[in-house]
């Protein structure tokens, strides 16, 4: 049986995010998709536009088309350096309800960056 364990630790609040804008040892990855990012699309739930500083990755670029698994460890390390990532700084993912988020905080320990 899985049993959950929250960790509020985790969770970036946005006082957490707003304190992160100054901070360069912390990077913000908006894993949302390319309308939502540059506001081409907006919706009753979210708001279509990044955090000033932000960089993007869209969540399904850690995904292999044909098997729907995660890219091998070199193919997302490689993946998250072209989205400016620099290994060894804190990695903040986020969407717009958290599940693309998870996800890519998954890819992210996989590519051995977080």
């Amino acid at each position: 049986a899985f049993v959950t364990r929250p960790q509020p630790a985790l969770i970036a609040t946005t006082e957490y995010v707003n304190a992160a804008l100054r901070k360069p040892e912390v990077q913000l990855l908006d894993v949302r998709g390319d309308e939502e990012w540059t506001r081409a699309v907006s919706n009753e739930n979210a708001t279509a536009g990044h955090i000033p500083g932000a960089l993007h990755l869209l969540w399904t670029a850690v995904i292999d088309a044909a098997t729907r698994r995660f890219l091998p460890g070199e193919a997302l390390r490689a993946a998250f350096l072209a989205a400016g990532i620099v290994p060894g700084r804190e990695v903040v993912p986020y969407c717009q309800g958290g599940i693309r988020a998870a996800h890519t905080m998954l890819a992210l320990h996989l590519a051995g960056i977080a």
